[in-house]
């Protein structure tokens, strides 16, 4: 592309902040410490998640099966894998890991209960000593539901048990999944499994997939990274669609807390070579984990050369870790009409008020469920503990969760437990579980009888009622509604009774006309943020003995910029001052002229600062007050300004 440096003119954009907005207050990477004290093991052991920044200080590179190998997936497919990491020198740019997907497990646990490699990818043990032995690292697969997405056996019920296989089996990284019971809500099935994690000893990097439909505040309490969107295709619209999914979270993520837009589409086939470098340029930019997802063994030499540009990797991997941003957008000028941003109907109007959050429902006694706080800030009324079957606020030790009737009360401790204060949780205390009178000796798989009662939370009521149980379909298929969503709770390691209740819509794999649940993602434009009034916001209700008057709000969104206009400017803030700026022609045909002005992305007018082309790999000399490069149809051009 050609590139010139025209003066500032006039124009109406949405600025990029000349300060960044606070990111997660992460502590140092040496030595080790946990945003959530309470919750890890002691600094010196801490592990995995919550969000340790001693296990992710930066975005993940790996290598993923699933994209090109789907079920196809093996032990001797994943040597040969990190044969070929070392080989192309791929290790030597950060590529440090090699991930099997799904299908790597069997259906069915063994007798013991754990979990079961297939018969055809091999020993997991051998694997994962093989791919230490060469420097990398082992990631592996699982998902929060009965099933994985491929009807392999899940961990939801099994987060301790599994969690210690993978600390003995030396994995480093687990994806975890969402299917089956995918509406319980997230926060809580999640947290099972970041405690579980955590209580191994072992440091094991969380990535897990929400399936969030609105950015909102606590991802970044549960896991290292997560995912912003649906599951990603070879198709640039698709690439196009979680990229704006992802813009929505740049004021969320930060330092050991990324934001996963799905695996690289690089070597692929379905992206042209341009396209190819306008994904990878922009998981960059927006800090994703750079995750390979093409066969590294066949891939086409261009491909490679894209995945191996080591100045975008810097930039992805740049210590300041900020999120970039779509900063202003474009329509393509006619050929009249001269490359002007003053005449151009350019969208630069701020998101309108999140809502208020939900409010806090009483039940009697004074006790509450309110919306979970988070991190450092839970306060005193949301701890609880369970011992000899009593549910006991830590913080007022003499109050009890007591049956009144059909209904729950807090009450004065009673010594033997008796008075409506036994209960039990159905699927022990260290998962997502029913909670029920304990004299009942349920069980969840038996058929629901009128005088088995569940503790239910229904986003009004905090009640006892008919034990609920799944279709059977809902243990291998992600369900649009869930039956169990109002009866799971799970008590996590900082002692949080959490509601699986949830007030925001998950997506099901499959719509009731049998059409692809994931198309609920391919619509931005609605799913922009929690303020959007056609969405709904996830917010995890807990048991709380005094009303939370200062509840976590929704993140702030970044200001809008329409995501139909075709030419795009994306911009973040790296170390030392500098900016990194993506030129972006979304177009389908015409080579046009992309400009960012100084002011949209953050620095002072007249300033002079160096030019690097990241792609082409030189230095471009001084630009003042804008930079302007002609673009050819789905490529880009990114550039490094350094203030001089």
């Amino acid at each position: 592309f050609e590139l010139s440096f025209p003066a500032a003119l006039p124009h109406s954009l949405s600025p990029l902040p000349s300060s960044l907005p606070p990111c997660p207050s992460l502590p140092p990477s040496s030595p080790p410490a946990c945003l959530l004290p309470a919750s890890c093991l002691p600094p010196a052991s801490c592990v995995s998640s919550l969000a340790c920044s001693y296990h992710s200080p930066d975005p993940i590179l790996q290598r993923d099966s699933w994209n090109h190998f789907h079920c196809g997936v093996t032990g001797p497919l994943l040597k040969n894998t990190a044969d070929a990491i070392i080989a192309h020198r791929l290790d030597k740019l950060g590529y440090n890991m090699v991930a099997t997907d799904d299908c790597w497990l069997q259906k069915q646990r063994n007798a013991t209960g754990h979990l079961q490699p297939a018969i055809t990818f091999g020993d997991v043990n051998q694997l994962s000593a093989y791919l230490h032995s060469k420097g990398l690292k082992f990631g592996i697969y699982g998902a929060a539901g009965l099933t994985t997405c491929a009807s392999r056996a899940g961990s939801l019920y099994h987060e301790p048990i599994d969690a210690k296989t993978y600390a003995a089996w030396g994995v480093d990284y687990l994806k975890y999944d969402d299917c089956g019971e995918v509406n319980l809500n997230s926060y809580a099935k999640f947290s099972a499994m970041r405690d579980a994690l955590n209580a191994t000893g072992r440091p094991i990097v969380l990535s897990y997939e929400p399936h969030l439909m609105v950015p909102v505040s606590w991802p970044v309490e549960v896991g290292n990274l997560w995912r912003t969107g649906g599951d990603i295709g070879a198709s640039y619209s698709r690439m196009l669609n979680e990229i704006e999914l992802a813009n929505g979270w740049a004021t969320v993520t930060g330092p050991g807390a990324w934001g996963d837009c799905d695996m690289l589409e690089v070597g692929n086939k379905g992206l042209s070579i341009a396209e190819q470098r306008t994904h990878f340029a922009l998981w960059c930019l927006i800090k994703s984990p750079l995750i390979i997802g093409a066969d590294l063994t066949t891939i086409d030499p261009s491909s490679l050369a894209i995945l191996s540009n080591a100045e975008l990797i810097a930039i992805n991997q740049d210590p300041l870790g900020a999120q970039a941003r779509k900063v202003a957008a474009y329509p393509v000028p006619s050929s009249a009409q001269p490359h002007h941003p003053a005449s151009f109907a350019v969208s630069s109007a701020s998101a309108p008020p999140p809502p208020p959050p939900p409010t806090p429902v009483p039940f009697a006694g004074g006790g509450y469920v309110t919306p979970c706080q988070y991190g450092k800030a839970i306060t005193k009324g949301q701890r609880w503990s369970f011992k000899n079957n009593q549910i006991t606020s830590t913080d007022q030790g003499d109050k009890c969760l007591t049956r009144v009737g059909e209904g729950v009360s807090l009450a004065p401790c009673k010594a033997d437990g008796s008075a409506g204060q036994d209960w039990l949780f159905y699927n022990g205390p260290d998962t997502v579980s029913q909670i029920g009178p304990a004299e009942e000796q349920l069980h969840r798989r038996q058929p629901t009888a009128g005088n088995k009662q569940c503790l239910n939370f229904n986003g009004t009521a905090l009640t006892l009622g008919p034990c609920q149980m799944e279709p059977t379909k809902c243990y291998s298929t992600r369900c649009a509604t869930s039956l169990l969503v109002e009866q799971m709770w799970y008590l996590s390691s900082q002692g949080q009774l959490i509601s699986s209740y949830t007030n925001a819509y998950v997506p099901p794999l499959l719509e009731a006309d049998g059409s692809d649940g994931n198309a609920a993602f391919q619509n931005p434009p609605a799913l922009r943020h929690a303020s959007d009034p056609a969405s709904l916001i996830n917010v995890p209700f807990c048991l709380a003995t005094e009303n939370n008057p200062h509840p976590p709000q929704p993140p702030t969104p970044p200001p809008s910029v329409d995501p139909s206009l075709p030419l795009h400017v994306w911009a973040g803030p790296l170390a030392n001052g500098t900016v990194a700026v993506a030129l972006l022609n979304t177009d389908d045909t015409h080579v046009t002229n992309v400009t960012a002005h100084w002011d949209t992305l953050g620095l002072p007018a007249g300033k002079t600062v160096h030019v690097r082309d990241t792609i082409n790999h030189k230095d471009l000399g001084a630009a003042v007050d804008s930079i302007t490069a002609t673009i050819q149809p789905h490529d880009v051009a990114v550039f490094k300004l350094t203030p001089v």
